[in-house]
């Protein structure tokens, strides 16, 4: 009880000084109060009065900075709307333009990767630079969309499922040769690892054709500063396709040009307890040809590449020119012949007529390289000079076909030791 008085006490002069303080408040503003009337009748200095706005008719107008004015004072819907699709239009023309951009750029990295990969004979590039289907398989399709054409085959499908990449032929590769040129083991000599090395990089070749499997696999570039790989061109061709061409040199001084196609693709990456999604070029194909501006060699030389050789045995017969053929002949081939006589009169033989008939067409179907060293070429001519004669060939012409029965021959190129200059030629008939 004796606390609670204490606490009665103590509000009620709370209150008390509360309601003191406000009348002395209102009191002093009473007496202010005429102070400020007085003040408004008094005279003030002249001013110049601000100018009114006009009062809109209609209340909701509001007013917009810039473009064509509707009849409320703002722009039309339907302009607001065009204007905004236009401006998203442009947005994502820019940003396409700036990804063709980053793709482009990434695509002349990966190509200058893969060579100096190469070059350093690196089993990581190999890998690297595989498709998806290389490595996995192609993906199984279903029965409901085998039938369609239009559906994407394979993981190593491009960004744009609508592209479509017809494959080259796949490549023949003597992987014993390839493996010991690239410095690695013996199958099963090398482990687990050894020979999935070898597979990955038999896998590799099979997407080059003979001009860049000497070029990149079984030979190194020149270290000569001047004949270094340089790019001629590169092409972005569309989102999920890069092309590059770029002049190589070897070591052994033959020169050609190559034309490297790359595909798109989305790859998967660790990222703590994840993975990434991020895009790569990998290699579709490797294509060569001889270098610009090369003519056929009339003689063997280091530089000559094995399908130049075969050009030029195929112009010098055409023109019965045996003296320049025996050039290119193997010595094994020479020493039978003895001389240049001897040897045409043999390419005058039933076998070899069609190959010395200037009328033939002539052309090379297919080339393998089987080695460092070794080289095949399979030529298909079409003539008219056979030992049977021409009549031997009436029933073939009457069955409305037109033109001379292809025949085969088969080159068979080979490095010869010696000065390290001078290739050969084995020619064969095929049967």
């Amino acid at each position: 009880r004796r606390h609670s008085r204490a606490f009665k006490v103590n509000m009620s002069t709370v209150t008390s000084t509360i309601t003191v303080m406000s009348t002395s408040r209102a009191s002093s503003l009473t007496s202010r109060e005429p102070s400020r009337a007085a003040l408004r009748g008094s005279a003030r200095p002249s001013t110049k009065r601000r100018p009114k706005m006009a009062t809109s008719a209609n209340p909701k107008a509001v007013f917009t900075g810039g473009g064509n004015r509707g009849s409320h004072g703002g722009e039309s819907p339907g302009e607001n709307a065009a204007q905004l699709r236009r401006r998203e239009q442009e947005k994502e023309q820019r940003r396409k333009a700036a990804q063709r951009v980053v793709r482009s750029a990434a695509g002349v990295s990966r190509a200058e990767a893969l060579r100096i990969g190469l070059d350093q004979r690196s089993s990581y590039s190999v890998l690297d630079f595989l498709r998806s289907e290389d490595i996995l398989g192609p993906a199984p399709s279903s029965p409901s969309t085998s039938s369609s054409a239009d559906q994407p085959q394979g993981p190593s499908t491009p960004i744009n499922a609508k592209h479509h990449i017809t494959d080259m032929p796949a490549a023949f590769v003597n992987e014993d040769a390839l493996a010991e040129a690239f410095g690695l083991h013996a199958r099963g000599a090398g482990g687990l690892d050894g020979d999935e090395d070898r597979e990955n990089l038999f896998k590799l070749a099979r997407r080059m054709d003979p001009f860049a499997q000497r070029a990149l696999l079984y030979n190194r570039p020149s270290r000569v500063r001047h004949l270094a790989p340089r790019v001629l061109s590169s092409l972005l061709v569309d989102d999920a396709m890069y092309v590059q061409r770029f002049a190589t040199q070897d070591e052994r001084g033959e020169a050609a040009t190559l034309t490297l196609r790359m595909t798109l693709e989305e790859r998967l990456a660790p990222n703590y307890k994840s993975a990434t999604v991020f895009e790569q070029w990998v290699v579709h194909s490797v294509t060569g040809e001889p270098s610009d501006g090369a003519e056929l060699p009339a003689q063997p030389h280091a530089s000559c590449s094995p399908e130049s050789v075969v050009n030029a045995q195929l112009d010098a017969l055409k023109w019965d020119d045996a003296e320049r053929c025996v050039r290119f002949a193997s010595p094994r081939n020479v020493a039978k012949t003895v001389d240049a006589d001897v040897f045409k009169e043999m390419l005058s033989t039933p076998a070899y007529a069609p190959l010395s008939d200037p009328e033939a067409h002539c052309t090379i179907a297919r080339t393998v390289q089987l080695g460092s060293d070794s080289f095949a070429a399979v030529v298909t001519c079409r003539s008219w000079n056979h030992a049977q004669g021409v009549s031997a060939y009436e029933s073939w012409n009457l069955k409305g076909r037109g033109r001379a029965p292809p025949r085969y021959f088969v080159w068979l190129l080979s490095r010869q030791p010696g000065s390290g200059r001078a290739s050969a030629t084995d020619l064969a008939a095929a049967a």
